[in-house]
């Protein structure tokens, strides 16, 4: 992962200051927005992703941010999932 991280930030596609251990929070938390938004907006991780990995404003963010409102059926869809015991993990 470290020779994959290091080539993207010499080609300019990710942040000179990400680190391994950076990347890795990130993918956890892009795997924990594709949990909590994955059933009504299944692209939504790759929004994620790019706010994280894109070293400036290259180009626009892809697809839209979800509503205030879907966000919050969203979380409250997964936490109850969580609550219950449901085994959403990623």
């Amino acid at each position: 992962m470290s020779d994959l991280l290091s080539r993207a930030q010499q080609a300019r596609l990710a942040r000179a200051d990400l680190t391994i251990a950076d990347l890795t929070l990130v993918l956890l938390g892009v795997a924990r927005t594709m949990a909590i938004t994955g059933q009504r907006d299944p692209g939504q991780w790759r929004r994620h992703l790019a706010i994280v990995l894109v070293p400036h404003a290259v180009q626009r963010l892809p697809g839209l941010p979800p509503s205030p409102e879907q966000l919050d059926r969203d979380l409250r869809e997964w936490s109850g999932q969580l609550l219950r015991g449901s085994s959403v993990v990623a």
